[in-house]
Parts: structure tokens; C-alpha cells; sequence
């Protein structure tokens, strides 16, 4: 994987490492759910899904760098590929006809990009009743905005009168199609889940300072230019957001092949830079 090292100056050099960006460490803060005005919505549920096997044409391995999948592969390799990305990652891939798994590439994208970046790559993947594999791919944003890191908005994570923006960690996390009273059709987390904060605002989530943002993180249409909303674009304050053409394409894709909506594996890993 590859992290984000501050130098001097506002200028950031890629180093590649096998370990996540943010480290958890003793600074770690317990606290209740957070409250965000992305949401108030909240859902309960669990699930368990199979691991999928994969085959050689599956090129990632552990220890790489994960990138989206060449344009050149066939959509069953493709499959391949992003379960192979997933499972590497601890992740689980649905083998039930129609159940859709979400797997995600977080570019780490610069804080002097104040607007956000639509700059990460998701991929969905499914089987039809069939056994055929599909795949279906995406821009997305899994990042903060930085104009949105003023102090005012997120959670004081570590009581210092400041409120932190959150950064959903890599991992894998279980969501449902759900309604938010903020941005509407959504897709919810059905757990609560742990996020990083960064409490020193500078734009990096190094600081080693975690806690609950309850089940405030969502995949939400963002915008395609900037709305007037202190300036941003990419409209996150830790949710992973898609321009509006996407979202709907994406939400459209969840129902093909008999799917539900009401059990989605999302494995969120890091890939390169894309600065």
C-alpha cells in the first residue's frame, strides 16, 4: 500500500508501504457515536457472506500496490481481480446470485485540493443465477473535503473545543440501501464504525486518533461543481460520495439480477496516489 508523508512546505511525497496510512495508536479516543449531520439514520442488521475463489488471471497479490483492473481484461476477469483485491484485504465476496459486493481503491489524494477529488476507483461485483460474473465500475471520492476541516464540522474527537472531519479507514464494512433524512436513497452502514479524525487539521489523518461516527458514514451523490456549500465539490465529510450520474448509475446496478440492496460488502483498501 502506499501512504501520504507530510515534508516541508504543503507538498506531499508518496512512500510505498505495506502498512495502512493512519497507525491506531495510545492517543486512541473512546467516545459515543458521533453526531453528523449527514445523517440520522440508523440501521441494525448482520450477514455473512462466503469468500469467492478466485483464478490466476486474478494478477493482484498480497504485498502489492492495488490498482483498478486493466481496461484490456475480460469482465470475468475482472471479477477476478477485484476479489482477489478483496479477499487479500480480509474481505468477503457474495456468492448468491444477485448480491452485490462493493470493493474500493483509495487514491490518497492531497489536502490542497480543497474542493475534493473524485479520484478513487469502486468497482461492484455479483454473479447472475447463471454463474456468469459481472462487474461494474465506478468514480468515486473516499475522502473528506478539506474545506470542510474549519474546526466547525465532525466530532471533537479529542476535546480540545475543535470538531474533527472523519476519514473511513481501510477495511470491510456492511452496508444496506437506506433512506437519510439529508440526502435521501443512501447506502447506510448497518453497524456502527470506527473512523480516523484528524485533530490537528492539517489536512493528514496521521494523528493516531480514532473513535465512533456511529452510522453517519454513507455513500451519497456529491456535486459536479461547486454548490455554494463552503466551496466543495466532492460534498464529504467523511462519506464516500460519487458525482450524481454515478451515484444513480450505481444505485440502479444494486437491483440488476435480482438484487436486494439489504447486504453489501464493501472492502476499502489504498492503492497509489493519485497526485
Amino acid at each position: 500500500m502506499a501512504s501520504i508523508q507530510k515534508n516541508s512546505g504543503t507538498h506531499a511525497a508518496i512512500k510505498a508501504t505495506p502498512k495502512p496510512i493512519v497507525k491506531a495508536s495510545a492517543q486512541t479516543v473512546k467516545s459515543g457515536p458521533a453526531k453528523n449531520a449527514e445523517t440520522g439514520f440508523t440501521a441494525k442488521s448482520s450477514f455473512a457472506t462466503t469468500t469467492a475463489k478466485t483464478t490466476a488471471n486474478a494478477k493482484a497479490t498480497v504485498g502489492e500496490v492495488p490498482k483498478p483492473a486493466p481496461s484490456t481484461m475480460s469482465e470475468s476477469e475482472k471479477f477476478d481481480y477485484y476479489s482477489k483485491i478483496a479477499t487479500d484485504a480480509k474481505g468477503t465476496v457474495s456468492k448468491l446470485p444477485g448480491e452485490k459486493t462493493l470493493v474500493g481503491i483509495r487514491a490518497p489524494t492531497d489536502p490542497k485540493h480543497r474542493q475534493g477529488v473524485y479520484d478513487d476507483t469502486l468497482a461492484m461485483l455479483w454473479t447472475d443465477k447463471k454463474g456468469g460474473k459481472h462487474v461494474a465500475e465506478y468514480t468515486y471520492n473516499t475522502e473528506p473535503t478539506p474545506q470542510y476541516n474549519n474546526g466547525k464540522t465532525g466530532f471533537d474527537a479529542n476535546g480540545d473545543g475543535q470538531k474533527d472531519i472523519a476519514r473511513l479507514p481501510a477495511g470491510t464494512y456492511e452496508y444496506r440501501i437506506g433512506k437519510s433524512p439529508t440526502f435521501g436513497t443512501s447506502l447506510m452502514p448497518t453497524k456502527k464504525v470506527m473512523v480516523d479524525r484528524d485533530v490537528n487539521h492539517d489536512g493528514y489523518f496521521d494523528d493516531g486518533v480514532k473513535n465512533s461516527a456511529g452510522t453517519s458514514i454513507l455513500f451519497h451523490a456529491g456535486t459536479t461543481a461547486s454548490p455554494g456549500n463552503m466551496g466543495a465539490v466532492t460534498m464529504s465529510e467523511g462519506c464516500q460520495t460519487l458525482p450524481p450520474r454515478e451515484f444513480d448509475r450505481m444505485m440502479s446496478d444494486l437491483l440488476r439480477d435480482g438484487g436486494s440492496g439489504k447486504k453489501i460488502s464493501y472492502t476499502l483498501v489504498t492503492g497509489e496516489s493519485a497526485d
